[in-house]
C-alpha cells in the first residue's frame, strides 16, 4: 500500500509538472505581438523577426500616412499588441491622441527619438533650387552623413519624418529593432541578431547598386508632387528641385500653379512625379502644354505585398522609376 501511494504521488507531481510546462512555457517562449505603423518600416522588422513571427501592420500603403483617419476597430488592435513601432506625430498625426489613452502594457517605439538617425529638417517652400545647401550636407557629401550628427537633429517638429528612404537609416531602424525585440524576448535574442545582420549586409548591397544605377541621371532636374524624397534624394545626390504641394494635406491655389509653371520652365524641368497615394487631377494642368515627362514614385509600396522583400523592391522600384523618367 505505501508503494502504491508513493506511486501515485509520484505520478500526480509528474502530471502537475506537465500541465505546469504545458500553461506557462508557451507564455514565456511566445514571440512578441508587435504592430507597425508603415509598410516600409514593416518590411525592416519583418526581416529582423523571420524565423520567431509575423509583425502586424496598421497602414496598407495606399493610405498617406498626412491624412489618415485611425477607425475605431483599429484602437483595438492596439490594446492588444506588445510593442507598437511608429515614426511619430510628425509622420502620423493620427496616432498622438490615441497613443496617450493607450494601456502601459504596450511598449512605443518611436524611431525618430534615436540618436543614430539621420535626420534632416522639413525645407520650407516648394521649390529648393539645385540643392539646400542649409539644410546638411550637400548630397555630394552623403557618404558622410551619418558621420557628423551634430547639425542633424533638429527640433522634432521640424523634422522630415520619411527617413526610412535612407538606406544607412534603414541599417539603424533593423538595429533599433533588433536590440528592443531581444529586450522583451531574450528567448529569441540571438535570432534577432542574427537576422539584424544579415539584412544590414543586403542594405549594404542594395545602397551601393541603386548608387550605380543613378549616377547616370542624378543630376536631371525633377520634380515631386509632395516633399517626401529629400532622404533618398541626398542619399544618392539627385536633382529634385521642388514639389507640387508644399503640402499633401492642403488644396492648391491658382496662384500656386502659376508658380509652379514658372519654375519648370527656369528650371529646365526634365519630369514631373506624382504618387498613388495622391491623384491630383490639377497634375493634368501643371504640365498642360509643356515638353515634359510624367511618371509616378511611391515612397510607401502601395502595391507591393507586405513582408521583408518589399522594402527591397520599394526602394529598387524608386530607382528605375527615376531612371526611366530622366534618361535623355
Amino acid at each position: 500500500m505505501t508503494k502504491l501511494l508513493r506511486r501515485i504521488s509520484l505520478q500526480q507531481r509528474l502530471l502537475y509538472l506537465l500541465i505546469w510546462n504545458l500553461l506557462i512555457l508557451p507564455t514565456a517562449y511566445a514571440e512578441p505581438k508587435v504592430l507597425v505603423t508603415l509598410k516600409p518600416v514593416h518590411a525592416l522588422v519583418s526581416g529582423v523577426m523571420a524565423g520567431v513571427g509575423q509583425p502586424h501592420l496598421l497602414l496598407t500603403g495606399q493610405e498617406s500616412p498626412h491624412t489618415y483617419t485611425l477607425r475605431p476597430s483599429q484602437m483595438g488592435l492596439l490594446e492588444k499588441v506588445d510593442l507598437l513601432i511608429w515614426l511619430g506625430p510628425t509622420v502620423e498625426k493620427f496616432l498622438e491622441k490615441p497613443l496617450t489613452v493607450l494601456s502601459d502594457s504596450v511598449t512605443i517605439l518611436n524611431l525618430l527619438q534615436s540618436s543614430d538617425l539621420t535626420l534632416l529638417k522639413v525645407r520650407t517652400g516648394g521649390t529648393w533650387e539645385q540643392h539646400d545647401h542649409e539644410n546638411t550636407k550637400t548630397a555630394h557629401d552623403s557618404t558622410e552623413l551619418s558621420k557628423d550628427k551634430s547639425h542633424l537633429h533638429p527640433e522634432v517638429g521640424q523634422i522630415d519624418g520619411h527617413i526610412w528612404l535612407s538606406p544607412d537609416n534603414a541599417q539603424v531602424i533593423v538595429q533599433i529593432v533588433a536590440k528592443t525585440l531581444s529586450q522583451m524576448d531574450s528567448a529569441h535574442a540571438t535570432i534577432y541578431t542574427a537576422n539584424a545582420n544579415r539584412l544590414i549586409e543586403r542594405l549594404k548591397q542594395l545602397a551601393q547598386n541603386l548608387r550605380k544605377q543613378l549616377i547616370p541621371i542624378k543630376d536631371q532636374p525633377y520634380l515631386v508632387f509632395h516633399d517626401g524624397y529629400q532622404y533618398f534624394e541626398k542619399y544618392y545626390g539627385l536633382n529634385a528641385v521642388g514639389a507640387i504641394a508644399i503640402s499633401p494635406e492642403l488644396p492648391l491655389s491658382p496662384k500656386r500653379l502659376s508658380e509652379i509653371r514658372q519654375r519648370i520652365q527656369q528650371l529646365k524641368v526634365v519630369c514631373v512625379f506624382t504618387e498613388p497615394q495622391f491623384s491630383p487631377p490639377v497634375l493634368a494642368t501643371v504640365v498642360e502644354g509643356m515638353a515634359i515627362q510624367q511618371g509616378t514614385l511611391d515612397p510607401l509600396g502601395a502595391t507591393l505585398p507586405p513582408g521583408t522583400e518589399s522594402y527591397f523592391t520599394l526602394l529598387q522600384t524608386l530607382a528605375t522609376h527615376l531612371t526611366e523618367c530622366l534618361t535623355p
